[in-house]
């Protein structure tokens, strides 16, 4: 959060982009539908990196943002849920 000098969810989602492209953790895709936002991230590792990696992002959401994502992990993909925020 340190480049973008706020912890706002839009913050945290440029730096997680950031991360995946250029530490090699996974390609993602982000997107909304109705109300809620959808990150599906694409590896070619295994089932633990996708265990993982859930764990990875749900805790720095949870810490940084106050969000709990729910995630679904198959052998090659995780996928995480979470409400969009409504803005102040």
């Amino acid at each position: 959060m340190f480049w973008f000098k706020n912890t706002t969810l839009d913050a945290f989602l440029d730096g997680f982009s950031l991360f995946c492209r250029y530490g090699g953790i996974a390609k993602y895709e982000i997107e909304t539908s109705g109300e809620e936002y959808i990150v599906a991230l694409h590896h070619e590792i295994n089932k633990k990196w996708s265990i993982f990696v859930g764990y990875l992002m749900t805790q720095g959401m949870k810490d940084i943002l106050d969000i709990i994502p729910k995630f679904e992990v198959t052998e090659y993909s995780v996928v995480f849920r979470f409400p969009i925020p409504h803005r102040k």
